[in-house]
């Protein structure tokens, strides 16, 4: 799975997250309240919109692991975002500027 971010002059790319997490309500917005509170703390948009899609889309790799199917996978996202912690996101970040436009 892949997601863009773009400020219009850079483009980077996520490549964290699970296919399934688009079958699980709060998908979607979680990573808008997730968005909003690395905006807070990250002057740099980009950035921040990045940061904010890898959390969401590393807790997706960590809960789907557990999970067996959607509705479990709910749970297990809002459980690992809650312990996702500094060695997990080390860990399985996969983000990278892809290019300048």
């Amino acid at each position: 799975m892949t997601d863009y971010i773009t400020d219009g002059y850079q483009v980077i790319e996520n490549h964290n997250g699970h296919i399934m997490m688009t079958k699980v309500t709060g998908s979607g917005c979680s990573p808008t309240a997730i968005t909003a509170a690395c905006l807070a703390v990250e002057t740099n948009n980009l950035a921040a919109s990045a940061h904010a899609m890898a959390l969401i889309g590393i807790a997706g790799d960590i809960a789907t692991q557990h999970a067996k199917g959607p509705g479990s996978l709910q749970m297990a996202l809002l459980d690992t975002l809650y312990l996702l912690n500094e060695d997990q996101i080390i860990n399985h970040a996969n983000i990278q500027l892809k290019e300048e436009l």
